[in-house]
């Protein structure tokens, strides 16, 4: 008689149903942790994006006039607002949006100096005083 199955039952071993669900629990928990890595890894690609996005903004904002530099503003102040590419309050988030707050004050330091007038820590009304009226939807 094979071991694979109970004494005249002809049905499969309760150890072997345990072996088989045991590898099921397995191959499940596998797929999840894939799929939680992989959701992690574009997070993580998202992120990068965004900051490197805040970085390209105000190297172009410093070797700009005040029009250009509002533009740049612009447009790191309304790229992919906090909780669109990432979940609203998560730790990517919370790093993107202080990336992003460290570029909107660096570009505002900029306007502060070419422009000789101080409007504020605020982006908005640099962004009233010196933006393009239509800036383009692609980066400036």
């Amino acid at each position: 008689m094979s071991p694979d199955h109970a004494v005249g039952s002809g049905r499969p071993s309760a150890g072997r149903l345990v072996l088989v669900a045991g590898l099921l629990v397995a191959v499940v928990a596998m797929g999840w942790w894939g799929y939680l890595g992989l959701r992690t890894y574009a997070s993580e690609a998202m992120a990068r994006e965004q900051i490197a996005i805040f970085d390209e903004m105000h190297g172009q904002a410093l070797g700009s006039d005040a029009s250009k530099a509002a533009d740049c503003l612009q447009y790191v102040v309304s790229y992919y607002p906090s909780g669109t590419k990432q979940e609203s309050g998560s730790a990517l988030d919370l790093g993107i949006e202080a990336e992003r707050r460290k570029a909107i004050a660096a570009i505002i330091d900029h306007l502060r100096t070419i422009t000789s007038q101080d409007l504020g820590p605020d982006a908005e009304p640099w962004i009233q005083a010196y933006a393009s009226p239509t800036p383009s939807a692609s980066a400036p």
